[in-house]
């Protein structure tokens, strides 16, 4: 997964100065830190590039996941799992099929996680739907603390056959609670009865409710014309014929987000390292700017500098940093010291 496209906490870590945008360095550092400025990109820029903002944010991007995949790789020792909850199925079908009739409103269930200690992802891998109805059900995804719709995933129904999609949708925690309501709109679909858990005694009702040590779940209804929230749920006790298999998966990534501002030097020094890298082995050839001379002794002495810089930067925060105080996710360990070699 890449830490670059699915977060913003790197967002402007490092910055090129004296260019229209001019934005405001998040870590107090910024390229010219390395004589990297707008015109020496432009006499380095190759065809690749629109302009030297693409080409150094694009040459950034890349040094913030080689840092990232770098501790990623070095701290995978002290996790401690990938799954707390591994292919779940939340619905189940009675053995003799048993219609409902439509709901004014949305039907589904609700995934109440209890993350605010943990590094959790809700990963959706299958939708079920078993009704008397043959068209395209669009299944949505609703954050109910935001309060807003975050996925729609359309499934093909056929009447009186279970149907399916593979969403192989992942929804971030992001350590903070995470409200799902994955439903469907049953104002006008018969279905046939799903329930969340059956009763292990043959005299006792399913249960519209099962509880857990990291999630809750319940099938839940909200009414046509109600807001997107907690407090618009209201217990249901079937699923409208709606199944889920859905996993808990430990995000072992996003825990560098805390530490962003510590990641800033090496990221530096491995932008710089990149580019010159860049100027040395492709601008001779194929750069557009071919009036300028550069020299490549002096090119070479900044790309071995900023390599060795590098190298010192990220062994010196591996000896610094500790995985964060999660225990469903990492070992908690004391601090032992690493070293780690680098290209």
């Amino acid at each position: 997964m890449s830490i670059v496209n699915n977060s913003n906490c790197f967002t402007n870590i490092i910055t090129l100065k004296g260019t229209c945008d001019d934005s405001v360095s998040t870590s107090g550092f910024d390229a010219s830190y390395l004589g990297i400025t707008p015109e020496f990109l432009s006499q380095v820029i190759t065809s690749d590039y629109e302009d030297v903002n693409e080409l150094f944010n694009t040459k950034l991007s890349q040094a913030i996941e080689l840092v990232a995949n770098t501790l990623y790789t070095q701290f995978s020792p002290k996790y401690r799992t990938v799954s707390v909850i591994d292919n779940f199925r939340t619905g189940k079908y009675l053995d003799n099929k048993q219609t409902i009739a439509p709901f004014a409103g949305l039907k589904g269930f609700y995934f109440d996680l209890c993350s605010e200690k943990s590094y959790l992802d809700f990963y959706a891998s299958r939708f079920d739907l078993f009704c008397a109805y043959s068209g395209t059900v669009p299944i949505l995804v609703i954050d109910l603390i935001e309060g807003k719709i975050i996925d729609t995933v359309n499934l093909v129904a056929v009447s009186g056959e279970i149907a399916s999609v593979f969403p192989s949708s992942l929804y971030p925690s992001n350590k903070r609670k995470l409200k799902l309501f994955i439903c469907y709109d049953a104002t006008a679909i018969t279905s046939y009865k799903g329930v969340l858990k059956e009763s292990d005694c043959a005299s006792c009702q399913p249960t519209h409710k099962i509880s857990g040590t990291y999630e809750e779940i319940a099938t839940m209804t909200i009414a046509t014309g109600d807001p997107y929230m907690v407090s618009s749920l209201r217990v249901s006790a079937d699923s409208g014929g709606l199944s889920i298999v859905h996993s808990l998966q430990c995000n072992h990534k996003d825990w560098l987000c805390s530490i962003a501002n510590q990641l800033a030097l090496p990221i530096l020094y491995k932008t710089g390292s990149l580019i010159f890298e860049m100027a040395l082995t492709e601008s001779p050839n194929t750069r557009l700017d071919t009036t300028t001379i550069n020299n490549s002794e002096l090119l070479k002495a900044r790309y071995d500098l900023s390599n060795s810089k590098f190298s010192e930067a990220m062994n010196n925060l591996v000896q610094s940093i500790e995985p964060p105080n999660d225990p469903n996710c990492f070992v908690c360990k004391k601090k032992s010291r690493h070293a780690i070699i680098l290209p």
